[in-house]
């Protein structure tokens, strides 16, 4: 993602699916196809009337009828049904430092949604574990080994899988409890027929293979409240990466991995995936030292006071030189001050002993609902606001989201198109 292109803040994609046309078109239509098909009807009635005789031709109309009215009950209630759908792009940081030993994730201010939760996470990982996944870290980059790859990928999808869990947790009960704080969430909780209570230990048994869930304790609500009809879902990530991996690639089509599903049935909910790639966000370097403001604009915000100075002294340090490293003063001796107070910087906060990487996950949201005008509308209406509210408040946890925060502050920010 270019740090130079234009930024925008995201908008959920909403849709209904419905017959559209020109009214009087279709009036004209109707009477001309019913018209011709009457005089049809008619001609090849009195044909077959002749033909057959009358037994068999009341038989035949009966037989008809029969048909015609299956027809109808077939076609009234899709014609009563609208399909209700959104679609939601988010982004994602997974800051983490990297060590020799040891791997944790970077707290910031005004991202604690995401960071503080995910700190809290791989702190109470046993150490062993921590220092395999810092292995997996320092192995080298992304076109490095394939379990390489995908033992990263799997962490950070597992990762990604327990901060979406939470976030749904809390969003739903702040919706649909007794304590929404602004009178528009109240609506959704008054929209709902029936409700019911999950709580943490049967989502967590759902993911057996993810032990995140199991040491999890920060900021994970006991319980929460959803819609009755919806049923939370959390599938396999180690198994659909297995699966993955066997099946021939296309590179004709983009791989996404299921992370979360809220399903009414098999034609309404919401569905959340990932990327089924990687990537990170750029550092500066030694011979690029404006590069990398997005890293800047996150590290500077670090709640960690050694990573928070050392991030805004190297910022300032590289608005003294050019794009390519160069000091921009023209004497001499306070040129190669700045230059070296760059490198001593840079050495000390991206260091091969101790190095930040910024995970960028991509996260899809999608829902459908279909909403039928001859059942119980209030409840499929109650689905829908339920379910795009709720996206709403998941999407908190973008990356967009925080530099909205930050630059509310004064400080500046990358310019980006999402």
């Amino acid at each position: 993602m270019d740090d130079e292109s234009n930024w925008s803040s995201h908008t959920i994609s909403e849709e209904n699916r419905l017959a559209r046309g020109r009214i009087f078109e279709l009036l004209i239509s109707v009477g001309i196809i019913t018209t011709l098909l009457g005089l049809g009807i008619n001609i090849i009635s009195s044909v077959l009337t002749n033909a057959l005789g009358r037994n068999l031709s009341l038989l035949l109309a009966g037989g008809t009828f029969v048909i015609g009215i299956v027809g109808i009950a077939l076609l009234v209630p899709r014609i009563g049904t609208t399909v209700k759908e959104f679609h939601q792009d988010i982004e994602i940081c997974i800051p983490i430092m990297v060590r020799k030993q040891d791997i944790e994730v970077i707290r910031i201010a005004q991202y604690g949604n995401v960071t503080d939760v995910a700190h809290a996470a791989i702190a109470r990982i046993p150490l062993n574990e921590r220092k395999q996944l810092a292995e997996l870290f320092q192995e080298g980059g992304y076109s490095d080994l394939h379990a390489s790859r995908i033992g990263r990928l799997e962490f950070c999808l597992n990762l990604s899988q327990l901060l979406l869990t939470i976030e749904l947790m809390k969003s739903s009960k702040q919706l649909l409890g007794s304590k929404s704080p602004f009178w528009k969430l109240r609506e959704v909780a008054d929209l709902q027929t029936v409700t019911r209570n999950i709580d943490w230990e049967s989502l967590a048994d759902q993911v057996p293979n993810n032990r995140m869930f199991k040491v999890a304790t920060f900021g994970v609500p006991q319980n929460t409240i959803v819609p009755a009809p919806i049923r939370v879902k959390l599938p396999d990530i180690h198994g659909q990466l297995s699966d993955r991996a066997h099946r021939p690639r296309s590179n004709s089509r983009t791989s996404f991995v299921t992370l979360l599903r809220a399903d009414v049935n098999k034609h309404s909910g919401i569905h959340i995936s990932a990327l089924g790639e990687l990537s990170e966000h750029g550092l500066p370097t030694l011979t690029a030292p404006r590069r990398g403001l997005t890293a800047r604009s996150i590290l500077r915000n670090a709640r960690d006071n050694r990573i928070r100075a050392l991030s805004r002294d190297e910022e300032r340090a590289a608005n003294l030189l050019d794009d390519v490293g160069f000091a921009q003063s023209d004497d001499g001796d306070s040129g190669v001050e700045s230059i070296q107070l760059y490198t001593s910087l840079h050495t000390k906060l991206y260091g091969d002993g101790s190095r930040p990487h910024l995970i960028r996950v991509f996260l899809r949201i999608d829902g459908s609902f279909r909403i039928s005008f001859l059942s119980n509308q209030l409840q499929s209406h109650g689905l829908y606001a339920w379910s795009i509210t709720l996206s709403k408040l998941i999407a908190s946890m973008d990356l967009g989201r925080f530099f909205e925060g930050i630059k509310e502050i004064g400080q500046q920010v990358p310019r980006r198109l999402l």
